[in-house]
C-alpha cells in the first residue's frame, strides 16, 4: 500500500510538472508535451499491471483524460481530441477486460462524456453536426461492444454495473443525438429511433439463443 501511494503520488507529480512546464513557463511546445504526457500514462498503466494496482490503473485513466484539458491551447480540434479519447478509452477498456476491473469501463465512459460536453459547450455549431455524430457513435459503438464482451466470451454474468454501463451508454447516446438532430432534423429522429431498437433487439435475441443463464443482461438489452 505504501509503495502504490508513492508511485500514484510520482505519475500526479509528473502530470503536473510538464503541466508547469507547458502552462505556466513555456518550457515545452504542445506536441512534445503531449507526447511526455502520453508516454507517463502508458508508464502508469505498465506499472498498474506490473503490480496488479486498480489504483495506479485509475491513476493513469485519470491523467490520461485530463491531459487535453491541461494541454489546450485554445483552439478548437475536434478530430484531433476525439480520436485521441476514441484510443484512450479503448486501451483502457482493454486494460479493464483482461483484468476483470469493471470500475474502470465506468471511469472511462464518465470522462468520456465530461470532454465531450465540456467540447460541446465551448465549440459546437451546426456545421459540426455530422463529424460529432459519427464520434458519438463511435463511443456508443466501443463502450457497448465492451460492456457485453464478459457475458459473449468468459461467460460471465454481468453485474449490476454492467447493466448500468449498458442502460446508461444507451440512454445518452439517445440524449446526445436527440439534441444534436432536433433543430434540423426532428422529422428524422423516429427513423433513428427505429434503428437503435432494432440494434437492441437483435443483440437481446442473439444472447437469448445462446444462452439463458444471464437472464437480466437479455431483460435490459430488450427493455432498451
Amino acid at each position: 500500500g505504501y509503495s502504490i501511494t508513492v508511485q500514484g503520488g510520482g505519475i500526479a507529480v509528473l502530470y503536473f510538472s510538464i503541466f508547469a512546464a507547458f502552462n505556466f513557463y513555456s518550457l515545452l511546445s504542445q506536441l512534445p508535451a503531449l507526447f511526455i504526457m502520453i508516454l507517463i500514462t502508458t508508464t502508469a498503466v505498465v506499472i498498474s499491471i506490473r503490480h496488479d494496482s486498480l489504483t495506479i490503473a485509475i491513476f493513469a485513466t485519470v491523467g490520461g483524460f485530463l491531459t487535453p484539458s491541461l494541454l489546450s491551447s485554445g483552439r478548437d480540434n475536434q478530430v484531433g481530441l476525439f480520436c485521441y479519447i476514441a484510443l484512450l478509452d479503448l486501451g483502457v477498456l482493454s486494460l479493464a477486460y483482461f483484468k476483470n476491473w469493471r470500475g474502470l469501463s465506468l471511469l472511462s465512459f464518465l470522462f468520456t462524456h465530461l470532454v465531450s460536453l465540456a467540447w460541446s459547450l465551448s465549440y459546437y455549431d451546426e456545421s459540426k453536426l455530422w463529424q460529432t455524430e459519427g464520434f458519438l457513435t463511435l463511443f456508443f459503438l466501443i463502450f457497448s461492444v465492451t460492456s457485453l464482451l464478459y457475458s459473449f466470451t468468459h461467460k460471465q454474468k454481468t453485474t449490476f454495473w454492467d447493466l448500468w454501463l449498458i442502460a446508461a451508454n444507451g440512454l445518452l447516446y439517445f440524449l446526445w443525438t436527440y439534441a444534436l438532430y432536433e433543430a434540423q432534423y426532428f422529422h428524422s429522429l423516429g427513423l433513428y429511433t427505429i434503428c437503435l431498437a432494432i440494434f437492441y433487439l437483435g443483440i437481446g435475441s442473439s444472447l437469448l439463443r445462446r444462452s439463458s443463464t444471464d437472464s437480466k443482461l437479455s431483460l435490459v438489452l430488450l427493455g432498451l
